[in-house]
């Protein structure tokens, strides 16, 4: 008498009643959007960061237009001498109106409204200013200017983008602990369900890595099934957000954008579920054959 005929002793998905591999699929689901999530953030956030910690800002406001842009203009020249200083430029009007018209709304901005003038300043690469110091330079001759380093901005997006990524790393871990609970349950609800069986097998000397061997394709098939529908999902939900996040224009919001490896990682997702269901089941199944002995 062979084993073959005996070991076809679970009915095709009723492991977790036919749902396992929909829930495997809501789980990677949820980590893809995770990942994909902190990722983006971690490189929207480092290259707005980059940008802003190699730019100054200078605002000079003065209710006369005349003495604003002589200051304006004076600024411009004791920047051109400044070490360090890659580039300095005298926003315009349109750059300036550009700038506000999301607030603002299109064509609210008038001739009478009080705009200071803005001058953009590029440090050249690997240069550290005194911000202090050439501030207080620049008002011996624009006294109304004020200088903006986006220090203060730039430490809110670090705390900000620090703070997303320790989310979604909680929320990998707790998707993966309660995939390995379903697994765990479903595994255990299968082998109550046909544990007549599984003595009889013992009885007629099955060892219990055949046993084991009648669940591990299933559950290899359900993490795969699984892992790449919430795949699809995932990657579906990603490219609509990052179409929407583009059409607020460039500016407004950091640009969402994902490096190779980090696709691939979220690509090798069905395979890391498939391995993580027979894993956590292989465990379960051997862990409770050995207390039927």
């Amino acid at each position: 008498m062979t084993l073959k005929p005996v070991i076809q002793f679970i009915p095709r998905g009723r492991e977790t009643g036919g749902l396992l591999a929909w829930v495997i699929a809501v789980m990677v689901y949820l980590c893809g959007l995770s990942l994909a999530g902190g990722f983006g953030v971690k490189n929207a956030f480092s290259g707005w960061t980059g940008e802003l910690t190699q730019s100054l800002s200078i605002q000079i406001s003065h209710t006369d237009s005349a003495e604003r842009e002589r200051q304006t203009g004076a600024a411009l020249v004791l920047l051109a001498d400044t070490p360090g200083i890659a580039e300095a430029r005298a926003m315009t009007n349109r750059e300036l109106a550009d700038l506000l018209e999301p607030w603002l709304g299109s064509g609210n901005l008038t001739d009478d409204l009080p705009v200071p003038a803005m001058i953009d300043v590029t440090l050249a690469p690997n240069t550290t200013i005194d911000t202090g110091a050439l501030a207080a330079h620049i008002r011996t001759v624009a006294p109304d200017a004020r200088l903006d380093d986006h220090q203060q901005w730039i430490g809110r997006l670090v705390d900000l983008a620090g703070a997303v990524e320790w989310t979604a790393a909680g929320i990998v871990l707790l998707i993966v602990l309660s995939t390995i609970a379903v697994v765990m349950l479903g595994t255990q609800a299968g082998l109550a369900a046909h544990r007549g069986s599984i003595e009889i097998m013992h009885l007629i000397g099955a060892e219990d890595k055949t046993i084991w061997a009648e669940f591990r394709y299933r559950f290899m098939i359900h993490g795969l099934k699984g892992g790449v529908i919430g795949l699809a999902l995932a990657a579906g939900t990603v490219l609509l957000l990052t179409k929407l996040a583009g059409k607020l224009g460039d500016g407004l919001m950091p640009q969402f954008r994902l490096e190779i490896w980090e696709w691939a990682i979220l690509a090798a997702l069905p395979l890391l579920a498939a391995l993580l269901a027979i894993w956590t089941a292989r465990l379960t199944v051997m862990r409770a054959l050995s207390k039927m002995m």
